[in-house]
């Protein structure tokens, strides 16, 4: 940065000014701030007029033009207890140039080096993001705070990322908490739309409704039979409202009042929004159009084609598919056992055709709640409606599993080995002829037979994946929708110096008497993908997949359900 290491005194560390860029605009006065001895940090919100007879108590300094001299500086500082006194005045350049006296305990005055940085503390506070103090050191570590400086403090003073987010961390937390009075400030904040109560109200009230919809299902599913319980527990829709009733809980109540909390009640207040038009349009268009019958005729038509297209395949199956040679007595009778099941679903469907317009109806209405409901429902309908896949898949997976738990078994006997399940291991074991004989017979009948199962399983496992992929992009739809920060999105789009979030400094110029580097310090954007996640609530938690890849692809060659997952009560 070409600053002359011959002005500095390498064994003093240097002290952080903060200075407003709009001091310039002042002819003098005496400067009013926060000093930071902990930390070498010196914060100046204020302007006090230099004919004030009576001086407020937190002056810390004097600002003047290069046409005065600095006898009042000089003077106050020597007749008053302050043990740092600032400089501020500006050469014939017009350049500002930073002077800093400290007060020894020798009672020794000494000039430290000093790093005067320029900045608005209005975009400070402006940001949501900026202005709540927990959130600094997350995202202003990407700042180049650190590396600005290096060259200035040394390289005893270099790499110290940490101490460095500290102090900026002070001086934000200064300019964001201060409460100036009888001092001119230079940082009032805009009056903003978003604060308009007419912003509040609608989405307020659409919050509290599905506030109260979701705490409902969550009390009333908490005093039901545990089997109850989580039948009622499966459904999208309700796990969806008890969800955003925790996310609507966390927002209102688990963090402290700041302009922050105000940043996550603006999102949850514009998601919310934004969502109920939608559902709410879905639901008036459906209406408008009358639509329900329409719609009934498609969805009972589409089931009654999956079960026509499911009856066939079973038909080929039990025949000599791809030419493949399966048992006849155990294709037949698998082949009649879904056969009659399907025939069963085709009862069903015919009672639900009359029914049908009216639950779409009926159903409609949820878009109150939000598109995202909507979805949820639609999640569930596609559930129901493929019921007998389902039912096919678990039968064919527990026939396909009991039949190879059964031939790993047999195997273990051939080769003098047995399954010791308190110990959960496999001992030696000694086994007589007649074992022998049946187990052998077993193990042939079992293995010729295995090809028809698995042909089964394997077809009605491929059903319920292609059942699942639907559901989850359904379900993917609707993260998306509650995961989208609508709020951040406009913000940033219309005004982004609200959702600044990191902060970059760039040398102004390097005065040619004194030890101080004069910086500018500017607000900046975020990556999209930090901006996202500052979003949220910082007490929502990830959900981590309870099952891997493997684990998945290992339950489907064993033929365990691979969902809904069964969980197994430990031994503990």
């Amino acid at each position: 940065m070409g600053i002359r290491q011959r002005h500095l005194n390498s064994s003093e560390q240097s002290w952080n000014i903060f200075v407003p860029f709009q001091i310039q605009f002042e002819f003098s006065g005496y400067l009013c701030g926060e000093v930071r001895q902990s930390v070498k940090l010196i914060c100046i919100h204020g302007v006090s007029s230099s004919d004030t007879e009576r001086l407020p108590s937190n002056v810390i300094g004097y600002w003047q033009r290069s046409s005065e001299g600095n006898s009042k500086s000089v003077q106050h500082f020597e007749s008053s207890s302050l043990n740092q006194w600032v400089t501020l005045s500006s050469n014939a350049e017009d350049q500002i140039v930073c002077t800093l006296k400290v007060r020894t305990e020798s009672n020794t005055t000494i000039e430290p080096p000093v790093v005067c940085i320029l900045f608005t503390p209005q975009d400070v506070i402006s940001s949501f993001v900026l202005a709540e103090v927990h959130l600094h050191r997350d995202t202003l570590k990407s700042s180049s705070f650190t590396s600005s400086l290096t060259d200035f403090k040394g390289p005893k003073e270099s790499g110290k990322s940490e101490e460095t987010v500290a102090v900026l961390s002070q001086c934000l937390s200064t300019v964001s908490n201060v409460s100036p009075v009888s001092v001119k400030t230079f940082h009032e904040l805009p009056k903003s739309a978003v604060s308009s109560k007419c912003f509040h109200l609608l989405p307020w009230l659409l919050l509290s409704f599905l506030n109260f919809c979701g705490c409902l299902v969550e009390n009333c599913t908490q005093r039901l039979h545990p089997l109850v319980l989580y039948v009622l527990s499966r459904p999208s829709t309700c796990q969806h409202l008890i969800e955003r009733y925790k996310h609507c809980w966390t927002v209102g109540s688990h963090i402290r009042r700041s302009r922050y909390q105000h940043f996550l009640i603006y999102n949850a207040y514009c998601q919310q929004l934004l969502d109920t038009a939608l559902g709410i349009g879905i639901c008036v268009f459906i209406v408008y159009f009358e639509l329900p019958e329409t719609l009934a005729g498609n969805v009972i038509g589409w089931a009654d084609d999956v079960a026509l297209k499911l009856g066939q395949l079973v038909k080929a199956l039990m025949g000599a598919p791809a030419g493949l040679k399966l048992n006849a007595h155990l294709t037949k009778t698998m082949g009649l056992f879904f056969q009659y099941h399907i025939f069963l679903w085709t009862g069903y469907l015919t009672v639900l055709r009359s029914v049908m317009p009216t639950l779409i109806w009926y159903s409609s209405w949820v878009g109150v709640l939000g598109a995202s409901c909507q979805l949820c429902l639609v999640s569930d309908m596609l559930s129901t409606l493929t019921l007998h896949i389902y039912c096919f898949y678990v039968y064919a997976a527990r026939m396909f599993h009991l039949q190879m738990y059964a031939l790993g078994s047999f195997w273990r006997l051939f080769r003098g080995k047995k399954w010791n399940a308190l110990r959960s291991r496999v001992d030696s074991a000694t086994y007589n002829t007649d074992q022998l004989f049946v187990g052998t017979l077993l193990f042939t009948v079992l293995l010729f037979l295995l090809p028809t199962t698995a042909l089964y399983y394997a077809v009605f496992t491929v059903l319920r994946i292609l059942v699942l992929i639907a559901q989850g992009i359904l379900i993917r739809l609707v993260s998306i929708a509650l995961h989208t920060p609508v709020f951040t999105l406009l913000v940033r789009l219309f005004s982004p110096k609200h959702v600044a979030g990191s902060v970059v400094f760039n040398v102004h110029h390097v005065p040619k008497d004194k030890d101080c580097l004069v910086l500018t310090m500017q607000t900046s954007q975020l990556p999209g993908k930090d901006l996202v996640s500052l979003s949220f609530p910082k007490t929502r938690t990830e959900q981590v997949p309870k099952h891997t890849w493997a684990e998945f692809l290992s339950n489907l060659a064993t033929g365990k359900l691979v969902y809904p997952w069964v969980e197994r009560a430990s031994s503990d």
